[in-house]
């Protein structure tokens, strides 16, 4: 009988006799969806919570024999990380200290070359310079003969898979999972994009202005427009532009989101690994992929997906970080914080998260020492475990690492430095009265919205209609009852077995609702499906947690080579959660967005083939209406970004009549007096009515010939 050959060793789920706790798991996961469902539909408002509380009582005890979620083997902690290739001797020492001052002089050059709200030329070559050398100098610099041999011993690994028959590319298994989830994933980002969501409103509109100065030639830091805006989607939608046939338009924007979100999905698996193994790492990423909340902020084409990739990379890098105490995490994690920082405002609580988990696992380090001194705590040898915070070379690493991100954040340091007012103007007119007095006491009001920002997940979101249906959960019934057994059981861990995991993922679910829950001055702004967005990938690891506990649980129920049948129940999981984010977003959200967006689309498609048959675009106006369809959104749609032909004042009609040309006025239906006016002035006109798909986005054209 020939052995039966052992599992990875970050996956070992060892085998356990028969025990109906594991058909307990079963039932939990039954009873939790069916409490979401009794959720959504608010019929009887006690069911839900009723049947949560039994289902949760129910996963905990099914689980209480199967506790073996420690899934990262013995033995993984023993890279010591003293630094990316550092050295010791004097030559190391006075190459770091060469380096450094290099780094501070460039520094300072940068600092002054991007005065003025300008990416100057000597600005940037600076500010990269300096990043450089500040990275030689904390990283370490080999000596001259360790580098000639890293170099061989890499150039040897590069041909090592050249065979005479060809190059030998060896993909791994996780490689090939990974491939497909991201697939999964892009299929839900780019299926039927130039048609889903439909229409731009004004945000697009600003960005896209952005998008044009930067093709123009134009370099900014910051970009002042509509109450401020960093300035990463900018130059990569220009860049999109410029290097593919897309054209200036909300395509282009949608194009360059799905992008970014595309990424977060293999992201989320390494984030999953490094935390609790690679089943986990898969089951996130999975999660992810099939998220309706990220897919609609992905696709609208703004900046919201930018968070949850900047979560999900600093996140990943910390708890590498904290594990193994490698230099090279700590400088990643500062980088990615640093760039982050460049691209949507929601991103500036990172850097709180970071303070709050570094102190946390340093709290948490002290309790162990002084529990492990006083002999009453040993730790399982197949435990998760981390390098101590309590020594001097963790908290180098942390500086260097929060050096490396303000390097990074340079641009934007002198830009807050010239303008402060405007920096932090869209932070203070949400946490202070900066534009109106704030409706109560700000504890009740942030009590409040931390409450609003928790029921988002699973009772009601938000009600801005272009980022999610309205009042809807941003979870499916399928995730969200997941999500709330994974909520339950990092809880459990936390206090039934001191697993610092499950407060790390609680720490980190609270500081990343905040920016949605302070904003204090508009209260009726929260919950925030976008704001909230950097919430997504802890979300997805709590549900895989759930998942992975019960295919735990269910390896109990079948032995031998039966045991692949543990995971049939989470294969259904994850094909429910597709088929309800496709009808969600593809069906519920796509027909309210476009009942309540304008139809600037079809308005740019009249202009323009007025423009080019017996007109120009010169004699194509827009008859302004209170809360109607954006001017600058037709002239987009018309293929010309500069178009601005507005008639706010109806009395400005008068003077068109002194022009022979022929002419097009585009009306809003119920504006009657526009329309009785341009048939007093222009009596040899024609009115007709353009007919929509959606009746309220009709709209009435009236030529003169």
């Amino acid at each position: 009988m020939n052995p039966r050959r052992p599992d990875k060793t970050d996956d070992r789920t060892p085998s356990h006799p028969f025990d109906l706790r594991a058909l307990a798991v079963i039932a939990a996961v039954g009873l939790a969806i069916r409490a979401q469902q009794l959720l959504n539909c608010r019929e009887y408002p006690w069911d839900g919570p009723v049947i949560y509380a039994a289902a949760v009582g129910l996963f905990l005890w099914g689980l209480s024999r199967w506790s073996n979620l420690d899934l990262w083997p013995p033995g993984a902690d023993d890279d010591q990380g003293r630094g990316i290739g550092s050295v010791g001797g004097r030559p190391g020492r006075l190459a770091r200290s060469g380096f450094g001052l290099l780094a501070l002089g460039l520094t300072a050059a940068a600092y002054v070359g991007f005065a003025d709200n300008r990416l100057s030329t000597v600005g940037v070559l600076s500010w990269l310079g300096a990043l450089i050398a500040f990275l030689l100098a904390a990283a370490g610099v080999p000596a001259p003969d360790g580098l000639v041999q890293r170099l061989r011993d890499g150039l040897r690994r590069a041909f090592d898979g050249v065979r005479h028959d060809g190059l030998n590319i060896r993909v791994t298994a996780t490689v090939l999972v990974v491939a497909a989830i991201t697939l999964v994933g892009a299929f839900f980002r780019f299926h039927r994009l130039a048609e889903v969501p439909a229409q731009m409103t004004s945000d697009h509109a600003e960005k896209l202005l952005d998008v044009y100065d930067v093709l123009q030639g134009e370099r900014p830091i910051f970009f002042p427009r509509n109450t401020g805006r960093e300035a990463v989607q900018f130059y990569l939608t220009a860049a999109l532009i410029r290097f593919t046939p897309l054209t200036i338009g909300h395509l282009a924007l949608k194009v360059g989101t799905s992008l970014v979100s595309i990424i977060t999905v293999p992201l989320a698996f390494l984030l999953g690994r490094s935390i609790y193994g690679r089943r986990v790492g898969f089951l996130t990423a999975a999660f992810v992929a099939l998220s309706r909340w990220h897919v609609a902020i992905s696709r609208v084409g703004l900046r919201f997906p930018f968070t949850p990739l900047f979560s999900v990379l600093v996140m990943t890098f910390l708890f590498r970080a904290f594990r193994h105490n490698r230099r090279r995490d700590w400088l990643a994690c500062g980088i990615a914080l640093g760039v982050g920082l460049h691209t949507y405002t929601a991103v500036r609580i990172l850097p709180l998260l970071l303070l709050a988990l570094t102190l946390a696992k340093a709290a948490f380090d002290l309790i162990e020492r002084r529990r492990t001194l006083g002999g009453s705590f040993r730790r399982d040898p197949g435990a998760y475990s981390e390098r101590t915070a309590l020594s001097r070379g963790f908290w180098i690493n942390a500086v260097l690492g929060a050096l490396a991100s303000m390097l990074v954040f340079l641009p934007l340091v002198r830009y807050m430095r010239d303008h402060p007012d405007m920096f932090w103007y869209r932070v203070s007119t949400r946490v202070a009265e900066t534009e109106r007095a704030l409706p109560a006491q700000p504890w009740r009001i942030l009590a409040v919205n931390v409450k609003d920002a928790f029921l988002m997940f699973n009772y009601e979101g938000g009600p801005v209609w272009a980022n999610t249906v309205p009042h809807d959960p941003v979870l499916s019934c399928v995730v969200g009852a997941l999500f709330l057994l994974g909520l339950a059981l990092a809880l459990w861990s936390l206090f039934r077995r001191s697993d610092r995991r499950g407060l790390y993922l609680l720490l980190s679910l609270f500081v990343l609702l905040l920016p949605s829950a302070l904003s204090i001055a508009f209260p009726e702004e929260n919950p925030s499906a976008v704001r909230m967005g950097g919430a997504i990938p802890v979300v997805a690891l709590l549900a895989a947690v759930a998942v992975q506990a019960m295919i735990e649980a269910l390896c109990g129920l079948f032995q031998g080579r039966g045991r692949w049948l543990a995971g049939v129940p989470a294969a259904a999981i994850l094909v429910a959660a597709a088929f309800l984010t496709y009808r969600w977003y593809f069906v519920t959200y796509d027909q309210q967005y476009r009942r309540m967006s304008w139809n600037t689309r079809d308005m740019g498609r009249v202009v323009r083939g007025f423009a080019d048959s017996v007109g120009d675009m010169d004699h194509a106006y827009h008859v302004s209406f209170p809360h109607w369809a954006d001017t600058r959104n037709i002239g987009i749609n018309a293929g010309d970004i500069t178009w601005r032909n507005a008639v706010v004042e109806l009395e400005d009609l008068r003077e068109h009549a002194q022009d022979p040309l022929p002419k097009l006025y585009l009306v809003y239906p119920g504006h009657r007096r526009a329309l009785r006016l341009l048939e007093e002035i222009f009596p040899e006109g024609r009115l007709q009515r353009f007919r929509s798909e959606e009746e309220m986005e009709d709209f009435f054209i009236y030529s003169v010939p």
